[in-house]
């Protein structure tokens, strides 16, 4: 259906992330995933997918944004945002922790240009941090803070913890 899956095209890429499950060569990916094939091959009729994500109970995939040689996935992991590096090399891909992100808070990355460079925006809050906005290369470590948002009160001796309760059913939830 024309509505089940958002399709992105990066350099040799056919990239969808599915909005409904998907059943095609032989196997059924699920809602919420981000496949990734090669473009010409796909038109050519095969249907082989690599999964770049694949959601779970507690994970969903917030967004992505390709780089030059790499993808940016940022996803929400038991209500924790986690952004990922996957880059392919000979066929196959590699996840790597994007780093410089908060453990706790909501982060956002998108490539700055595709074609042009694997920079990249990030920006960044947590419970205690103002927002900031910071400029990083895939693979030259953490970013560099460009902006940041004021601090309305002095966060010094605080933290950020995360715990789970029960709730009557039985199920875990996160707080």
């Amino acid at each position: 259906k024309q509505d089940s899956a958002n399709a992105n095209f990066h350099r040799d890429l056919l990239l969808l992330e599915l909005r409904e499950d998907w059943a095609v060569g032989g196997k059924t990916y699920p809602a919420g995933a981000l496949l990734a094939t090669d473009f010409e091959a796909f038109l050519k009729g095969d249907r082989r997918f690599d999964v770049l994500f694949e959601p779970s109970e507690r994970r969903s995939l917030v967004a992505y944004s390709p780089t030059l040689n790499h993808v940016l996935v940022n996803e929400l992991d038991n209500v924790r945002n986690r952004v990922y590096v996957l880059t392919r090399k000979d066929g196959a891909w590699t996840r790597e922790p994007l780093p410089g992100t908060p453990e706790f808070g909501t982060v956002s990355a998108s490539g700055v240009d595709d074609d042009e460079s694997d920079d990249y925006f990030l920006t960044a809050t947590d419970y205690l941090t103002p927002t900031s906005l910071s400029l990083g290369t895939v693979g030259r470590g953490a970013p560099e803070k460009l902006k940041q948002l004021p601090a309305h009160f002095d966060a010094k001796g605080l933290a950020v913890t995360q715990h789970e309760v029960a709730s009557k059913d039985g199920t875990r939830i996160p707080y």
